[in-house]
């Protein structure tokens, strides 16, 4: 489906539908729920360390000679997070 045909579906919500709607998707995507407890509570710290993590583990996951490849790559992206 495209983001048109969405978006014209949409539409014909009122507010309590749209709500509902939005809560069905928070329980039933885990995506979705990390995406609205951001934009709920923006704990930039938070979800930094928690992304610093998640390159940490990425990395430690792959082959060694991958690993070396990306890891001054990930770092740049870390430390120009950093600095924000």
């Amino acid at each position: 489906m495209s983001k048109t045909t969405v978006k014209k579906s949409l539409e014909g919500f009122d507010a309590g539908e749209l709500r509902q709607l939005i809560l069905d998707i928070y329980t039933k995507s885990k995506e979705a729920k990390e995406i609205l407890d951001f934009y709920a509570v923006p704990d930039i710290a938070k979800k930094l360390d928690e992304y610093k993590k998640r390159g940490t583990t990425v990395c430690e996951t792959r082959s060694p000679t991958t690993h070396s490849a990306h890891k001054g790559y990930h770092q740049k992206i870390i430390n120009s997070r950093s600095r924000r």
